[in-house]
């Protein structure tokens, strides 16, 4: 999601219930939500006409199309479904996957058996399909919004939040937004975030990716003061953590990333110059050092074809910035990117990459990178592997229906495209739902 980065679809999430049955039979329902709340797309630049283009080949092909696929198994023999809030590959070509909830299942003579469901946080890939569990660094605490990043000696740095679980469609209650570090089996520099003065209230709605970069860290989170919407931004540098409070309009959606000489946010808002607007994407600036951010550009207006779901990803030569757009009558679902400048501004043309994709994923490597996309309708879901590059036009690689289900999550290591998906059991006597493993190879090194 880095994400690869899920563009958003993570604010939907599982209660802690009691009963096991009532909280697998809520997650399915969440799954089956996600398809009706993921919605469509089409674009409008302001500044420039976007590139209407069918991805063509233009780069050679880097994945292989024919993937291992394998349940995300333990080497106890039971299995592991994994909500995909976060999926961040490791330089050694391990995958954390982290979210909520989790559930452990054994196969019994009586059918599948949930075993654990909070005292773990997520797992760590071995591709092709090695699975190890990782626990909870909060043992019997509700946690949600889970973002993480590689870090330089093979540990990853992972934020979340604690939260009171409540009922659908209420979003939970947030206690306090922490942050640790795991190489998978062990936690370390476990710590609460500062809180923001005058009693904020923090939403996990659609938080952002963790960015990262020389020893910088960015997070955004929505929250409200005063029924106003704000940004709260959590940032760590030489002194710690900080959090800080900011105004950016109505905000629907945002992104953050750090580069080498500033920090961006991708901003979806109304824009209230207009008479009649839904949903524009707006970028914000702030040289490295800084404390005030200045409006850049609107990207792209919305009008009645609003914008879903920013998503940064930094690289050498400046920033990918990938967005969805709906129609007007929200039939027709449309993906676009644009190359930015560390410093924000546009690099070449804004770019159409894939139609009739409901979901959107991004798994970046250096330069190159694959999208994942996904239309999300059953019973035959459309899944697309899309490449690229920095300099190259997008290059459509492998095409195919999918029985998956809800949200997916995408990672590059140095062998392997690694997709996590869901899937539901087929009969009673299987697990209600598992994570599944696809390994596509990666031919490029």
């Amino acid at each position: 999601m880095t994400s690869a980065r899920l563009t958003a679809r993570r604010s939907l999430r599982v209660p802690r219930i009691a009963s096991c049955a009532a909280r697998v039979a809520r997650l399915l329902l969440v799954l089956s939500l996600l398809a009706s709340r993921a919605l469509p797309a089409q674009s409008r630049a302001d500044r420039r006409t976007p590139e209407r283009r069918t991805p063509e080949s233009s780069i050679g092909r880097c994945v292989d199309p024919k993937a291992i696929e394998m349940p995300a198994r333990l080497g106890d023999g039971t299995t592991l479904y994994v909500e995909q809030e976060t999926v961040v590959p490791q330089s050694d070509g391990r995958v954390l996957v982290a979210g909520e909830p989790v559930f452990q299942w054994r196969q019994t003579s009586a059918g599948a058996e949930l075993v654990a469901q909070d005292s773990l946080i997520g797992m760590v890939i071995t591709p092709p399909s090695t699975v190890r569990a990782v626990i909870s660094p909060l043992p019997g605490r509700s946690l949600a919004s889970m973002r993480s990043v590689a870090l330089p000696d093979g540990w990853w740095l992972v934020t979340f939040a604690e939260v009171v679980p409540v009922q659908l469609p209420k979003h939970p209650k947030v206690l306090a937004v922490w942050a640790g570090e795991t190489d998978g089996m062990n936690w370390r520099a476990v710590e609460r975030l500062p809180s923001v003065p005058d009693s904020l209230y923090i939403s996990t709605y659609s938080p952002s990716a963790l960015a990262s970069r020389d020893g910088r860290v960015l997070l955004a989170l929505q929250s409200v003061r005063d029924d106003q919407p704000r940004v709260v931004l959590y940032s760590r540098g030489a002194e710690g953590w900080s959090a800080k409070s900011i105004f950016v309009g109505r905000r629907a959606y945002v992104a953050a990333t750090v580069t080498e000489s500033h920090e961006l946010l991708a901003v979806v808002r109304n824009d209230s110059t207009e008479r009649e607007d839904v949903n524009s994407l707006f970028l914000y600036a702030r040289p490295r050092g800084d404390t005030t951010w200045t409006e850049k550009v609107r990207l792209v207006r919305g009008f009645r074809s609003p914008v879903y779901d920013p998503l940064f990803d930094a690289h050498d030569a400046g920033v990918l910035l990938t967005w969805r757009v709906t129609s007007q009558d929200a039939r027709e679902t449309t993906a676009w990117s644009a190359e930015l400048s560390p410093l924000g501004d546009t690099i070449g043309p804004i770019r159409q990459f894939a139609s009739d994709a409901r979901l959107v994923y991004h798994a970046p490597r250096g330069n190159r990178g694959v999208w994942v996309t996904t239309n999300d309708e059953r019973p035959l879901d459309r899944f697309q592997l899309i490449e690229h590059d920095a300099r190259s036009i997008p290059t459509a690689v492998s095409e195919s229906s999918t029985p998956y289900g809800g949200v997916l999550g995408a990672a590059l290591t140095m062998d392997f495209l690694v997709v996590v998906a869901s899937r539901r059991g087929a009969s009673p006597d299987e697990p209600a739902v598992i994570s599944l493993i696809r390994s596509f190879p990666w031919r490029c090194h």
